[in-house]
């Protein structure tokens, strides 16, 4: 575990909480590998998971590495890193709330990216061992499993796609879209933009291109300033802006 992580000890992995058995409360089961299981197998699993929390800019694992764990957000943003020969890193995928990553320590493999936190995150530290028994005694288990493989590749699929080539302007959409809270049904959006470095690392684009596009969002108003780099969006207005 990278320096710098802190256990949550009000979470649901603290000895000291009354409710640390009671997974099947969990704010975000539904959206994890273990929705499908009853209350009696969480219970049964409990005990080797734990909760981290990790500053923005910190190293939750590195490329290559062999810790016998994989991780499932709870939340804020993770990026998924490959570091160049040149020393330069390319962004291959970005991480929300309920993306589980780290799945290739299940077959062997080190760790093929480097996940870093973009802003401040929990997550679910879950060993490899866990996996393993629930895909001998669950099915479904194993099914989820193969979803979140199919959401990697699909997810990596766009990031080449719409993160990496293409009009600077629908790259920038595409990262807001990204980075944005879950979509509500109708009303604004609202996003939390990283530092002008990060993003145009992310899109390969030089800090100047991508602070003009910003600049003139804000100029006609499509996004809106809150405070703290936080911002208030119409999402047609946004596309509408993206494909002009």
């Amino acid at each position: 575990m990278t320096i710098g992580a802190q256990k949550k000890e009000v979470l649901c992995t603290s000895k000291t909480w009354i409710g640390r058995a009671d997974c099947k409360h969990c704010a975000i089961r539904s959206r994890v590998l273990f929705s499908d299981l009853s209350a009696e197998e969480l219970d049964s699993i409990l005990e080797p998971i734990e909760v981290y929390c990790f500053p923005p800019g910190a190293t939750i694992y590195d490329e290559g590495g062999e810790d016998e764990i994989l991780y499932t957000v709870r939340t804020g943003r993770v990026k998924l890193a490959r570091y160049l020969s040149d020393g330069t890193s390319r962004i291959v995928r970005l991480l929300r709330q309920g993306d589980a990553f780290g799945l290739e320590r299940l077959i062997k493999k080190g760790y093929e990216h480097s996940a870093i936190a973009l802003n401040r995150v929990n997550v679910c530290s879950i060993p490899t061992r866990v996996l393993k028994e629930l895909d001998r005694t669950n099915p479904g288990v194993h099914r989820q499993l193969l979803e979140r493989w199919n959401e990697h590749l699909r997810h990596a699929d766009d990031c080449i796609a719409f993160l990496s080539t293409g009009p600077i302007r629908r790259r920038v959409v595409y990262l807001i879209n990204q980075l944005a809270e879950p979509v509500k049904r109708g009303g604004d959006q609202k996003v939390k933009l990283l530092g002008r470095e990060d993003m145009a690392a992310m899109l390969g684009v030089r800090v100047e291109s991508l602070s003009r596009v910003i600049a003139e969002l804000k100029r006609v108003e499509i996004l809106r300033p809150l405070g703290n780099d936080i911002y208030e969006y119409d999402a047609e207005l946004l596309q509408s802006y993206a494909e002009d």
